[in-house]
């Protein structure tokens, strides 16, 4: 079943209205943007992070650049979406071990 949206991929460019989409497709697009969209809340720095977190710049940068940390790439900027830094420490906490 094919859903009123209609999408067109010409590389990092989406536009509607061009090729038939799958009702599922749709309904998933529109899940995953709004669990991860922030738009209220502005993007973070390098610097606000390691704040945020309690730690060094450069690791946080580190962690830029081995890749484990989600990030957005503005040019030449680098930036953070607050949500996905509170989604990312939660993925990464380590339960207690109880004896």
């Amino acid at each position: 079943m094919l859903g009123a949206l209609w999408l067109a991929e010409w590389g990092d460019l989406t536009l509607a209205f061009l090729r038939p989409v799958p009702l599922s497709t749709v309904s998933r697009l529109y899940i995953d943007m709004t669990i991860t969209a922030s738009p209220a809340a502005p993007l973070l720095d390098v610097n606000q992070v390691a704040e945020r977190l309690c730690v060094n710049p450069r690791f946080v940068r580190r962690l830029i650049d081995e890749r484990r940390i989600p990030f957005c790439k503005l040019g030449k900027f680098i930036r953070f979406d607050p949500g996905d830094i509170d989604l990312w420490v939660a993925e990464h906490r380590v339960e207690a071990v109880t004896r």
